[in-house]
């Protein structure tokens, strides 16, 4: 497990680099951040399992672009869904 310090160091160390990844595939910056920070929390909760089998920034990387992906997958979904949504709700008479 890692200390608070070792944490801090690690956010301080690659936090723009992973922002700028995050944003590459979002193209809004407050949404990145939060796909950055949420990506240091699934860190930190499971680095015990990190293997060193690669640097740190490239798991950290990787762990980032799946929670884009993850993101972009979920909001395809909502989008399609809000599309459809409004569709039909033009489609159908509007009693009145």
């Amino acid at each position: 497990m890692l200390s608070n310090k070792e944490m801090n160091e690690l956010m301080d160390t690659y936090s723009g680099y992973l922002l700028q990844i995050s944003y590459t595939y979002v193209k809004n910056w407050t949404t990145a951040e939060d796909l950055v920070q949420e990506s240091f929390i699934k860190f930190f909760r499971s680095s015990d399992q990190f293997r060193e089998e690669s640097t740190i920034k490239t798991y950290l990387t990787r762990i980032v672009i799946n929670t884009c992906h993850d993101y972009l997958r979920s909001w395809k979904n909502k989008k399609k869904f809000y599309q459809t949504f409004s569709l039909r709700k033009c489609l159908i008479p509007q009693k009145g």
